[in-house]
């Protein structure tokens, strides 16, 4: 990030747009998604999907993780965090594993946020076994997972919920079921926790190839925004770039 330290104002003051951020940070902008509104609830792509422009940014952002060079293997775990609650992360979480695989790839969407995850109940899951489970050792991670309506795509559920999430995540366990995971697929979208309200993502995301971070425009201040970014980097989690949601396309620059 930028080293430079703005006044309090400014740091109370909150994104508006790709530019502003821009001028206030120097992470990747891997996408951005237009704004929808959705009540709340998770909306969920179609395969012929009329909303061409929000699909097409979901397709976007695909591209971006197929394409743009990386130093090593290109990232086959994924890990979708923000500040605070409500950016959008299940949602776009949710909506880049349809776009991966539509587009061939065996990929495996995980649920890993214990207090909030809702998953299930947008892909219409029955299942009450999940992740939760499996970090419990009651059940092998291969017969909590379920395949959805979408082709390629298969999920794991959150489960029950955890008391206390970041123990389990940063033990052994953990480690032997990502490698598992990346043997099996494709990519593995992980729709985590927020950042800061717990320490589940920081004790978590160091053990996935990458992190994309949403930040949900007109919402959160650019202080909270600081801080997210440098806990992740304090913890050595590999933040790739940023997705800018809830853009309003009626900008210029959009």
């Amino acid at each position: 990030m930028r080293s430079s330290t703005p006044c309090t104002d400014t740091l109370s003051s909150r994104i508006e747009s790709f530019t502003e951020f821009q001028h206030h940070f120097s992470e990747n902008v891997f996408g951005q998604i237009p704004k929808e509104k959705t009540e709340g609830k998770i909306s969920l792509l179609q395969p012929d999907d009329a909303r061409q422009v929000l699909a097409e940014s979901y397709r976007n952002i695909r591209s971006s993780i197929f394409f743009m060079p990386y130093e090593r293997a290109r990232p086959k775990t994924i890990l979708i965090t923000s500040s605070v609650r409500n950016e959008g992360k299940s949602t776009i979480a949710s909506n880049l594993a349809i776009t991966m695989a539509l587009s061939g790839a065996r990929t495996l969407l995980i649920d890993s946020d214990f207090r909030r995850g809702a998953l299930r109940e947008a892909f219409g899951v029955s299942s009450r076994m999940g992740f939760a489970e499996v970090l419990k050792e009651e059940v092998n991670w291969r017969d909590a997972v379920v395949p959805t309506s979408y082709p390629n795509l298969f999920l794991l559920p959150r489960g029950q919920t955890l008391s206390h999430p970041s123990g389990h995540l940063s033990d052994d366990l953990t480690d032997t079921f990502v490698k598992e995971v990346y043997h099996n697929y494709d990519y593995a979208i992980i729709d985590s926790s927020s950042v800061l309200p717990a320490d589940d993502t920081t004790s978590w995301a160091p053990r996935i190839d990458a992190t994309l971070f949403i930040v949900r425009l007109s919402y959160t201040s650019i202080r909270v925004m600081r801080e997210s970014l440098e806990l992740l980097n304090n913890r050595h989690v590999i933040v790739r770039g940023v997705i800018l949601n809830y853009l309003d396309t009626s900008l210029p620059e959009y």
